[in-house]
């Protein structure tokens, strides 16, 4: 999973690069590259699923997307055997979005000038919808006490917003994240939790004015926060650099947002 979502992002982060950069051919030539990295990861998670022992797998099938429909609030949960089982088949399912290919080879489209491709991977969605039954089916305070020192659920999510357009889904993470930090529960997968809901209304609000975010960072690197391992609240972010396209024109841009918090 980590593998596919560092391809993933480097063949993002490479269309704005060449943007202004290098000819198209080598923009073209990168992207390929990303995609054949994806390829190989995607066999090697085939040959991982196929040896999952039945204890492993998730207790009922999930082949109705009707069971996850976030726009009318119903997510049937996804239920495990055990948490870690669980948290594994979530690994697996965000392995999945980020092998997508479809969705590299569109934007790449937009980046060349193709600028009326839509940018909507419906196989990209329906991993995300399982994403959803798996999360749904979580118990909050397993994810606060056994995610510690592994990637958290919420951690998932984020990545994982960036590369579904669909706002429903946005909606609903957005909600679970804040009544994960309402019980409260202010730290999973030792990332915390109000900054991955402002991650995630950040890119809802840009998604309700007609804008799709693809990849988000500070503008400052502070390797963390300087108090990281004596204080909780460490870290101050001022200002976030979102990369998008604008879905009505096609045009992909960057732009800087200030954040209304500190952590």
């Amino acid at each position: 999973m980590s593998e596919s979502h560092r391809v993933n992002t480097a063949a993002v982060l490479s269309l704005w690069r060449n943007t202004h950069g290098p000819a198209i051919n080598s923009m073209s030539n990168s992207i390929d590259d990303c995609i054949s990295l994806l390829r190989t990861e995607e066999k090697k998670l085939d040959e991982w699923h196929s040896q999952l022992t039945p204890l492993e797998l998730p207790t009922e099938s999930f082949t109705s997307l009707g069971e996850a429909q976030p726009s009318n609030g119903h997510i049937r949960p996804l239920r495990f055997h055990r948490h870690p089982f669980a948290m594994n088949y979530a690994y697996y399912v965000v392995a999945r979005i980020m092998q997508c290919a479809c969705f590299l080879d569109a934007l790449q489209q937009c980046a060349s000038g193709d600028q009326a491709v839509p940018v909507n991977d419906e196989s990209i969605t329906c991993w995300m919808r399982i994403l959803l039954r798996i999360v749904a089916g979580l118990s909050k305070a397993e994810c606060a006490t056994r995610n510690v020192y592994t990637i958290g659920i919420s951690n998932l999510l984020v990545a994982c917003i960036l590369r579904c357009s669909d706002l429903d889904i946005g909606l609903w993470i957005q909600n679970w994240l804040r009544d994960l930090l309402s019980v409260p529960i202010l730290e999973e997968g030792s990332f915390p939790i109000s900054q991955a809901l402002e991650i995630v209304r950040h890119v809802n609000k840009e998604r309700c004015s007609g804008k799709d975010i693809y990849a988000i960072g500070v503008t400052e690197e502070d390797g963390g926060g300087s108090g990281k391992y004596f204080s909780y609240q460490s870290q101050t972010i001022y200002e976030l650099v979102l990369l998008g396209r604008i879905r009505e024109t096609g045009c992909l841009y960057s732009e800087s947002v200030p954040v209304e918090w500190a952590v």
